[in-house]
């Protein structure tokens, strides 16, 4: 098991409007049930984290209707993802999870990004010692303040070469 806590404290100044904070608070953890099964996993929560790709790329509201110095106020979010991997099994690896991004309702306009969630699977291929083929498929869902949500699906291929 391996058991990992971070945060981080800033403050920036946003387009001449005065100081804001932005701060966050995570754990991460491993655990391995064997040399073939593990899980790893990230839960954090946070104000003002676009620049740490957090709140789903929003960090501050220009425009919210409960104002703080000029209508400026942060975003509050919180998220995670847990993945599972089971392998090699021969030459063979597979891996699936999810994740979840979740910006405060009370913090965003109508039309804003209200939540993210994404569900992926995948296989690897070790080819050679050094070389590694997969694919990946995901399925993502946005939704938003007000809006109907939106979805996509996506496969990947990948060739990895390790030196």
């Amino acid at each position: 098991m391996t058991l990992g806590v971070y945060g981080h404290f800033g403050q920036e100044e946003y387009d001449g409007h005065g100081k804001f904070v932005s701060n966050s608070l995570g754990t991460d953890l491993t655990l391995g049930f064997s040399k073939k099964a593990e899980i790893k996993s990230e839960v954090w929560f946070g104000k003002n984290l676009d620049a740490y790709l957090g709140g789903i790329g929003q960090g501050m509201n220009r425009a919210n209707t409960k104002p703080r110095e000029a209508g400026y106020k942060e975003i509050h979010a919180q998220g995670g993802w847990v993945c599972a991997t089971a392998g090699p099994f021969g030459k063979l690896k597979v891996y699936g999870g999810a994740g979840l991004d979740d910006p405060n309702d009370e913090d965003l306009n109508p039309a804003d990004r209200a939540r993210n969630v994404c569900v992926w699977a995948g296989i690897s291929y070790n080819v050679e010692s050094a070389t590694r083929v997969g694919v990946e498929g995901s399925y993502f869902e946005t939704q938003y303040v007000g809006l109907s949500d939106v979805d996509g699906t996506r496969g990947q291929i990948s060739v990895v070469y390790e030196f």
